[in-house]
């Protein structure tokens, strides 16, 4: 039987007030109490001051937890949230992004690698349109470091002294969606969620319910899924085990996958991310984006903190290209885009400020890089 969209909803905020629901005072006789609109005002109070708590709760535990030690009710609401996340990707035509480096916006103009493409993690334009630079590059796991030939390599952080700075501005490309994205997009899932998920289905001391529910999520879900491999061997292992059941990708300090309900990481506060499910999809082949695709700048709101980790923080958002389809064309108001950088680097130290304004580019730097991918893709029609 198919499941919906609020089927799934139900299920998540059901387990999530089995497991925190007293704590805050919210409970199934107060929901109950609201639904037939018979509550108090101090009872809908309680609701309204306390309803966000139980998610955050439940996330904030989550990045505390090894995948061997979350409990039942947590594999549970995990599955929720990855169905939840899948419903919301393949059934509405929402858009799509993807944060790109600034070699990514050179390299989209000048068409060095062909006609614009969204590949490897992305997600849904949802879970990154209201906040700030800083919290795209936590929510998406961006603030993460990788060893190149002996060097430390942060793409989306400065080193400020002993600490890290996450970047200021990011940008991004946001694509209508279309079938070739919904058709190649996976959702990641750690390794060790899987083998959770697979323990619960087969374990005879639980209920024959739960059981069952693990098994139908697993049958469902068999063609949506790929497995990251992150930082390990266990690809050979894995590979053996499932004989081309999942795609198996192996990737080196691959981003947070994030969950359903949004969330900002705290990496730089040495936190890990254990709970590798659901915001981002894994585009398994490079999928061509479609006409009215736009690449972005984003710069932190003036006057808004854009670190805080209570709510979204939004972004000024400067649109930079437009794809018709065919070709690229610069839409950006130099005044605008140099405005923002400035502003964005006034309050950082020169150390910080000189390594990011390596990534920033003027409307000239951006129209020539436009016009060498209007001459390939002229020379290439020529052949």
């Amino acid at each position: 039987m198919a499941i919906t969209a609020s089927e799934r909803e139900a299920f998540f905020q059901g387990k999530i007030l089995e497991k925190y629901g007293a704590r805050y005072g919210i409970t199934t006789e107060l929901l109950n109490k609201i639904d037939r609109g018979t509550a108090t005002e101090d009872e809908l109070n309680t609701y309204i001051e306390n309803a966000d708590k139980l998610v955050m709760k439940f996330k904030e535990d989550l990045r505390t937890t090894e995948p061997e030690k979350y409990s039942n009710t947590d594999i549970e609401i995990v599955m929720a949230m990855i169905e939840a996340n899948y419903l919301h990707f393949k059934h509405k035509n929402e858009s799509y992004s993807k944060v790109i480096p600034e070699t990514g916006v050179q390299n989209l103009l000048n068409m060095r690698y062909g006609a614009p493409a969204v590949f490897k993690f992305s997600a849904l334009n949802r879970y990154s349109a209201d906040l700030s630079p800083q919290q795209i590059i936590s929510q998406f796991g961006l603030d993460y470091q990788y060893q190149q030939d002996g060097e430390v390599v942060t793409p989306y952080l400065a080193k400020d002294g002993e600490n890290f700075k996450r970047q200021p501005f990011v940008f991004v490309l946001e694509t209508p969606m279309n079938e070739d994205i919904q058709a190649n997009a996976k959702l990641p899932v750690d390794p060790r969620i899987m083998e959770r998920f697979e323990q619960m289905a087969n374990d005879a001391q639980l209920p024959a319910q739960t059981r069952q529910q693990a098994t139908d999520f697993l049958a469902r879900n068999q063609d949506n899924i790929c497995l990251i491999v992150r930082n390990t061997d266990d690809k050979e292992r894995l590979e053996q085990k499932y004989q081309n059941k999942y795609k198996i990708i192996s990737a080196q300090d691959a981003p947070y996958t994030g969950n359903t309900a949004p969330q900002y990481g705290n990496k730089l506060q040495g936190q890990s991310a254990y709970a590798d499910v659901i915001q981002e999809m894994f585009v398994t082949k490079p999928s061509p984006v479609s006409p009215g695709a736009k690449i972005y700048a984003k710069f932190p709101k003036e006057g808004v903190d854009p670190e805080r980790e209570d709510l979204p923080a939004g972004s000024e958002a400067v649109a930079i290209a437009e794809w018709d389809g065919t070709q690229w064309k610069v839409i950006a108001s130099d005044r605008q885009l140099q405005s923002n950088f400035k502003r964005t680097l006034a309050t950082y130290p020169d150390s910080v400020k000189q390594q990011w304004e390596n990534k920033t580019f003027t409307n000239k730097q951006l129209e020539e890089w436009d016009e060498a991918g209007k001459q390939k893709t002229f020379l290439t029609n020529m052949q």
